[in-house]
């Protein structure tokens, strides 16, 4: 199961993309885009991120995933199209050498925090 890694990883590199003050508690949504080649399970994905946020001390954080779409670029005339099927035909020229331009890949696009510190409230 590779979601669990990948679920750690994005974990970690919350923590560690976060600015000082910042605070990995304050954490309320990251937002991740997945190409759809990679061949993860989302809800896999949402249910590990909520497994395992308090060990990260994100407590209230929410995972966010876009899906990327295959796109395939022929090589012959040069057509951009979308790939549903793992069939990497180009529909207008019919040739085989197409380039995947999208849809591989996973991004961390954005970690929202919420201003709130608490240590800053008077004891």
């Amino acid at each position: 199961m590779h979601e669990l890694y990948l679920t750690e990883s994005i974990l970690k590199s919350v923590v560690q993309s976060l600015p000082p003050p910042v605070k990995s508690e304050q954490v309320q949504t990251v937002r991740i885009d997945v190409g759809k080649l990679e061949g993860v399970e989302s809800d896999t994905l949402v249910f590990l991120f909520n497994a395992l946020k308090s060990d990260y001390n994100m407590p209230r954080a929410e995972l966010a995933i876009n899906s990327i779409p295959v796109v395939g670029q022929c090589e012959s005339c040069r057509l951009e199209f979308g790939i549903e099927v793992p069939l990497f035909i180009c529909p207008a020229c019919g040739s085989a050498q197409v380039a995947v331009i999208q849809g591989r890949g996973l991004i961390l696009n954005e970690i929202s925090i919420d201003e709130f510190n608490p240590e800053s409230l008077p004891s």
